[in-house]
């Protein structure tokens, strides 16, 4: 596979985002992607799956991030016993100031913006090959990431903004790179993994005791040590994302959203996603939704 990058930037513009959408797998479905000529941000939103990139694994649980390098061979493949939702943000570092942009990303041979001459790779200091990284450790890379996908899927994107959007969006993966090297220990990011796939089952502090064989005030030193926070707001903080994202790119209603994060009584989930969101789930639903 060859790589384009290109070594006269002078003819080239700034970085445009060409493409930004959510996908959401069903249980065991695969998709195989010849060769995407993009950088590309990915994470993982819910469920559990892993892509198969260029030969090589990686699993991918939620707010785990990948920035993916130009010209990939991708496999996506969604675990077989749940769901598998993503974000996905495709940037083209170099493109020609003369010509229009067209929001597409080339997949293979046949297509027509393969091998463009007016699109180009370009080293970016630092994020060379693929760069992997937590949401949870960047909070503005998935505030960020976020708009972008919302702003692009109202459809119509302007160049000009989404040229904007990648200075930014660039930067903001830059400095999540960093915070995402902290180092995590394994029993509580065993503990983080198991909390993400059972969202739904209402955990608490005394669950993740139990299962990771210790007491409730380990839990607790840990989750303050390396997440700043206590393990019952975490939990929280992550249910009510879980909420807002089914409320924003699903048609559930509020009982059945509140029912997929584990509360199963309306009124209490209204006051539980009101206490984090500011608003009603139906308003949320009503303002937000895709």
């Amino acid at each position: 596979m060859t790589i384009s990058i290109n070594s006269n930037p002078g003819s080239f513009g700034k970085s445009v985002i060409v493409h930004a959408n959510w996908y959401h797998f069903s249980a065991g479905q695969q998709i195989r992607l010849q060769s995407e000529e993009s950088r590309m941000l990915l994470w993982c939103n819910a469920g559990h799956g892993r892509i198969r990139l260029n030969g090589e694994f990686l699993e991918l649980t939620p707010e785990d991030w990948l920035l993916l390098p130009w010209g990939r061979q991708i496999h996506y493949e969604a675990s077989k016993s749940e769901p598998y939702s993503v974000g996905g943000i495709h940037i083209i570092p170099q493109h020609h100031n003369r010509e229009p942009i067209q929001f597409e990303v080339a997949h293979g041979i046949s297509d027509p913006l393969f091998q463009s001459r007016y699109r180009s790779d370009a080293v970016w200091p630092g994020l060379e090959g693929v760069v992997r990284g937590s949401m949870r450790l960047a909070p503005c890379l998935k505030l960020l990431s976020t708009f972008i996908v919302d702003r692009f899927s109202m459809g119509d994107p302007d160049p000009a903004t989404m040229e904007s959007l990648a200075i930014l969006l660039r930067q903001e993966i830059a400095q999540a790179s960093k915070a995402g090297t902290e180092i995590i220990p394994g029993p509580l990011q065993r503990l983080i993994d198991y909390v993400k796939i059972h969202v739904n089952d209402n955990l608490g502090v005394s669950d993740l005791a139990r299962r990771q064989g210790c007491g409730v005030a380990t839990i607790h030193r840990l989750f303050q040590r390396y997440l700043r926070t206590t393990p019952a707001k975490w939990i929280n903080s992550l249910r009510a994302e879980e909420a807002a994202r089914y409320l924003r790119t699903t048609n559930l209603n509020a009982q059945e959203t509140g029912r997929r994060i584990g509360i199963s009584d309306p009124f209490q989930f209204s006051r539980f996603f009101k206490r984090h969101h500011g608003i009603s789930p139906k308003t949320y639903q009503m303002k937000y939704h895709i």
